[in-house]
């Protein structure tokens, strides 16, 4: 599939809290409801890190007094390309945000039902990577003889046991050590 076969692109949104300045208390009960720290109270204002936020909207219902609201933030988009054969998504995270699972939920949502799909994710254990292959029929490692590479196998392997899904393995670069 080549770059000149997109067909769409659509944006990502999550729900990230606004500070409404005029109607906070000051209690600071939206800081203390969030777990990420996203949020911090200087007197009667509240400053937000979007880049902290979750999108959980615990803050938001801690607030009694209204002075959050939720908007929608970007935070990447989905390609969609086609060629004769295959159709490719992609997420793409804009850069400065670190939390990916709210785009691969999105782009998982547009694998048509019933259908066969590959999905790539990162090595590792990280919330990508369980985001990604929840649900999966089968997992597919790739990995490399190395110390690193099986350290990083037995955990994806724990993962996938967690998860209750059959794995294979795929031995890259074989007799590098």
């Amino acid at each position: 599939v080549c770059s000149s076969d997109l067909e769409t692109r659509t944006a990502v949104t999550v729900p990230i809290p606004e500070f409404q300045g005029s109607q906070c208390a000051g209690c600071g009960a939206c800081v203390k409801a969030c777990r990420f720290h996203a949020l911090a109270l200087l007197g009667n204002r509240v400053l937000v890190f979007p880049e902290l936020c979750h999108s959980c909207g615990g803050c938001v219902l801690a607030c009694a007094s209204g002075a959050l609201r939720e908007a929608q933030h970007a935070i990447g988009h989905l390609e969609f390309r086609r060629d004769e054969t295959f159709r490719l998504l992609s997420g793409i995270l804009n850069i400065g945000h670190a939390l990916a699972p709210p785009l691969i939920r999105k782009l998982r949502e547009r694998i048509a039902p019933g259908s066969t799909a590959i999905l790539d994710a990162p090595p590792g254990t990280s919330c990508p990577v369980v985001e990604t292959v929840r649900g999966a029929d089968y997992l597919l490692f790739v990995t490399e003889p190395t110390p690193f590479g099986l350290h990083d196998l037995r955990l994806a392997a724990d993962v996938a046991a967690e998860l209750g899904i059959p794995a294979g393995v795929i031995i890259n670069r074989d007799g590098i050590g």
